[in-house]
């Protein structure tokens, strides 16, 4: 299956789950209040964080080395497949007694709250783990499944369990939309193709390679869920009542509709930039790279333009009116969330340096992010934890784009970091418009079509921005370099 099918298809999947997240999300806010809803955030929080936990790298793992299976001789994959099998069934005993202490220790209002917090820690796990399968066995088709199944089931459970002031009947919703997204994933395996024809016989990886590997990920992915989610919600909630850490979660949510929509561009990344690594082929990693940063910046500081424009009618439209505060978060928020652009970037990255780099990044991260939130929320509130988010998470994304150098793509590190910049000076001035002048709703629609366009062609490779390119030569002329990947080689877009 080609690499534009698997992107449309999980394009297609991420809108749907997305939606109908935000869709479940905002019905369940609306109807619960901002009291509950802030202890339904720290709730999901603990049960994310745990999963993530558990896992041990395993999602990494198999959405890495998966791919390897439909090559592999028929003994070595059974074999393989078996031990995949009991490393999900460690994962799940070691969630299972993690989600026990911290939800009981923690202690909610009542023995049913604790359960179905550790009811919803086991979903989300199973949840995790099976559309990593999906992703490796490079089964799309089975994850727009799961994510049909899950929305569905959520919705029409948030319908039925929701009561206002009770945040029980949100946390089942949760639970029983993950349990039977999860099983829809495992069904289709069963009963379906169970992933690409085979080729000619290829050993597995070894277990040092894998082990290594997944410990890497694992570390900077635990950081990297803590870092682009809601890692400083546990230190806000020292600092904030509830009703703030809800405004805060609302401002997470909506930007992370951003992150959602840039994830559209990549989501089949992962399998098919492993081929091309594992085949040294350079011309065509490049030209993947740099045709998907376009795309990936290009929808980061776009859906930023919008939310800087029209925060407050955004907030008060998806939450209503008792969440118009968390607006100025997110209007902060947006800055640091351009930096999922640079996500193609980051996995190349990670594979140069089996994980090892985004690791220590990530770790590095959260304890900025942590340490931050601390100074700040005391003085600035929910703007404060906004602030340090933004600081951080963009300064990590700048991190992997200047790695990119160190790699061998120095030519894709100078291209992405100017238009990066330019990207946020515009961002920049529509915030500051929208902010002092106040424009009425008219005059920020044109301004955001304005805006779009300049977007458009300030990532669409206009001809002007060569001389970014030719940094290095500026003082001799400024004239457009030749291009170094002269010989032929495949279009990023073309496989």
């Amino acid at each position: 299956m080609s690499f534009i099918r698997n992107t449309a298809l999980n394009a297609v999947a991420t809108v749907t789950t997305t939606l109908g997240r935000l869709l479940m999300t905002t019905l369940i806010a609306r109807r619960i209040g901002p009291e509950a809803f802030g202890v339904l955030i720290f709730a999901q929080w603990c049960a994310e964080t745990i999963a993530a936990v558990a896992t041990v790298g395993l999602p990494n793992v198999l959405a890495r080395y998966c791919p390897e299976l439909a090559d592999a001789p028929a003994t070595a994959r059974r074999a393989r497949v078996r031990q995949l099998f009991a490393a999900g069934a460690a994962t799940f005993v070691i969630a299972l007694v993690a989600s026990a202490v911290v939800f009981g220790f923690f202690g909610h209002r009542g023995s049913y709250l604790i359960a179905a917090s550790i009811a919803w820690t086991l979903g989300t796990l199973v949840l995790m783990l099976t559309n990593a399968l999906g992703n490796g066995l490079l089964r799309f088709d089975l994850i727009l499944f799961s994510n049909l199944v899950f929305v569905a089931v959520g919705l029409g459970a948030t319908f039925l369990l929701v009561h206002p002031g009770d945040p029980l009947g949100a946390m089942l919703v949760w639970v029983l939309a993950s349990l039977t997204g999860a099983g829809a994933m495992l069904l289709g395996l069963r009963v379906g193709r169970s992933g690409p024809a085979a080729g000619a016989a290829r050993p597995l990886s070894g277990f040092r390679d894998i082990g290594r590997y997944a410990v890497n990920t694992w570390i900077g992915g635990l950081a990297a869920s803590q870092l682009w989610t809601r890692g400083e919600i546990g230190v806000l909630r020292v600092f904030e009542p509830p009703a703030d850490i809800a405004r805060y979660g609302a401002a997470t949510t909506l930007s992370g509709l951003i992150m959602q929509g840039v994830n559209l561009f990549q989501g089949g990344l992962t399998p098919h930039l492993a081929k091309a690594w594992a085949q040294d082929d350079r011309a065509y990693i490049e030209s993947l790279l740099g045709g998907l940063s376009r795309l990936t910046f290009a929808a980061s500081i776009g859906g930023g333009l919008l939310i800087v424009l029209f925060a407050p009618q955004i907030v008060s439209g998806f939450f209503g009116a008792r969440f118009a505060g968390a607006a100025p978060a997110l209007m902060i928020i947006v800055f640091g969330v351009s930096a999922a652009g640079a996500g193609p970037a980051g996995m190349a990255v990670q594979f140069a340096t089996d994980g090892r780099f985004q690791r220590n990044v990530n770790l590095l991260g959260v304890g900025l992010l942590v340490g931050l939130t601390a100074g700040l929320a005391p003085f600035l509130g929910i703007a404060g934890a906004a602030l340090a988010r933004t600081l951080v998470i963009g300064g990590a994304g700048i991190a992997s784009v200047v790695m990119l150098g160190r790699i061998g793509y120095p030519d894709l590190r100078r291209t992405i970091l100017w238009r990066w910049a330019l990207g946020l000076a515009l961002l920049a001035g529509c915030a500051a418009a929208a902010v002092w002048l106040r424009p009425g709703l008219v005059v920020r629609a044109g301004l955001f079509c304005l805006a779009g366009v300049a977007t458009l062609a300030l990532f669409a490779e206009p001809r002007w921005l060569a001389i970014a390119r030719a940094w290095p030569a500026m003082g001799a002329r400024f004239a457009p370099p030749r291009r170094r990947d002269d010989a032929p080689s495949r279009a990023w877009g073309d496989v």
